[in-house]
């Protein structure tokens, strides 16, 4: 049986919805899933066993792109179509490529589109079990796990190659490398404004420990400005902007601690079981970190979970959280190990 996937188009919901692969591999006889994403989400599924392609998705609903497509389409047969995505124009297009029946939400009018319509959970809990929820076509499994069952596959090679580049900075292996992804794309709401604190106290506090910033290219000025506030930028490894989505996994798989907002980057850290201290601020705690190893921060003020991607007021959600707590945080998850 083949089975389309489309996934979330965030690489935090991509990660959050491996789980939703492994229940569908685990149970349906002889499937074969191939996933349907965009290219910039493409490396989160690579080397996975349960996938047996990826298969990219136009980034806009063209004539010739839904050609492109549907020709792919009907060279594999597809026994239904699985939308993790709540959007119509994704409903629509794997319609318009010859995909059904589809599976999904009854979401903004598509209901008409579904062979299998799901009714949208008043409370969606965590979105891991929102997920999983689909591919089990709105069943809610009491078993349900509550961390991860399946994580991206980093190879051995691929940590070699950051070793290597890491050697460039002298990187000491027997002693912590902190990572720190201090930016999200959703919009400046979602960044913690004092990472130029923290990163001088465990500077001042832990002389040994080695400082890795990670963000994308278009944090790269946010990147600048963060390091022109603290007395030793020169100490800190700065990466963003310079790796590829599966060479910022790779280098977050070697970090012995990681800080980050509620963010990609975050969920990448949590999944791969890295120590991890979470600060969430304006978003809702649907997407809290699930491993053992990490915890999160919230204040809960009366103006969130508000979904801004710009504060308008004055961003007291985030200003609530000290860096004294959240280094105090990392210091804990980080002994816990």
């Amino acid at each position: 049986m083949n089975i389309a996937l489309r996934t979330p188009n965030w690489i935090g919901d991509c990660i959050m919805s491996l789980p939703a692969v492994k229940s569908l591999w685990d149970t349906v006889p002889g499937v074969s899933i191939y996933v349907f994403t965009r290219s910039h989400l493409a490396d989160i599924y690579r080397h996975l066993p349960q996938v047996r392609d990826i298969i990219l998705i136009p980034e806009r609903m063209t004539i010739p792109g839904v050609f492109s497509l549907r020709k792919r389409v009907r060279s594999i047969d597809f026994s239904r179509g699985i939308l993790l995505t709540n959007s119509f124009g994704s409903a629509l297009l794997f319609r318009l490529a010859g995909i059904k029946p589809l599976v999904g939400y009854r979401r903004e009018g598509r209901g008409w589109l579904l062979g299998g319509g799901i009714e949208f959970p008043r409370d969606i809990g965590h979105y891991l079990t929102f997920y999983q929820q689909i591919v089990s076509s709105g069943k809610t499994d009491s078993n349900a796990k509550s961390a991860y069952s399946l994580t991206p596959r980093v190879l051995e090679e691929e940590k070699d190659r950051i070793r290597e580049m890491l050697g460039g900075w002298a990187v000491d292996f027997s002693h912590p490398l902190i990572g720190l992804s201090p930016f999200a794309a959703y919009g400046t709401a979602k960044e913690w404004p004092y990472f130029d604190a923290l990163m001088e106290r465990i500077q001042g506090l832990d002389s040994d420990s080695r400082l890795m910033l990670l963000g994308g290219l278009r944090d790269r000025e946010k990147a600048r400005r963060l390091l022109g506030r603290i007395q030793n930028p020169e100490r800190v490894i700065n990466l963003t902007g310079l790796l590829t989505l599966r060479e910022s996994m790779a280098a977050i798989s070697l970090c012995t601690g990681f800080v980050a907002n509620d963010s990609g980057l975050m969920h990448i850290a949590d999944a791969l079981g890295i120590p991890l201290v979470a600060i969430f601020g304006p978003t809702t705690l649907c997407s809290i970190p699930l491993n053992i190893r990490s915890v999160y921060l919230h204040r809960k003020v009366s103006c969130s979970p508000c979904a801004h991607r710009h504060c308008p007021t004055d961003h007291r959600c985030m200003t609530g959280i000290l860096d004294s707590e959240v280094y105090q945080a990392l210091q804990q998850v980080m002994q816990n190990c």
